[in-house]
């Protein structure tokens, strides 16, 4: 049997969670415009059950305040965990900063920039 050809993902740096998440937001959005009332209720449902990424949630803060690696979790979503900034920390993916106290910080932009220099990565892996 021969397999249909797909064609190609237009964000080639994209996890398997990033195009679900992507596919997921599109018909988010469609339904939004056809049913705005169900779209409502299906976003607090799916954030009751824990998933509040699916509703779009506005936030605004400095990019360059420093805040404990759980803290950046809560704050920044998406997947990421306090083990997980202080992993990129140990690893020297994300700059090892500290507060007054001695203890552990980091911003907002190391975690993005560091996020976006690996979907860079993956981007040029798929494309070469």
């Amino acid at each position: 049997m021969i397999k249909p050809r797909r064609s190609p993902w237009p964000y080639p740096g994209d996890t398997p969670l990033d195009r679900a998440r992507r596919v997921a937001t599109t018909y988010r959005a469609a339904l939004t415009q056809l049913d705005p009332e169900r779209a409502a209720a299906i976003d607090r449902e799916m954030t009751r059950l824990g998933e509040p990424w699916v509703a779009p949630q506005p936030l605004v803060f400095d990019l360059d305040a420093p805040h404990r690696p759980r803290d950046l979790a809560e704050l920044l979503g998406g997947g990421l965990t306090p083990e997980l900034v202080r992993q990129w920390r140990a690893r020297g993916h994300i700059p090892d900063r500290r507060d007054d106290a001695g203890r552990p910080v980091n911003t907002p932009r190391d975690v993005l920039d560091y996020q976006a220099e690996q979907r860079r990565r993956r981007a040029d892996r798929h494309s070469a």
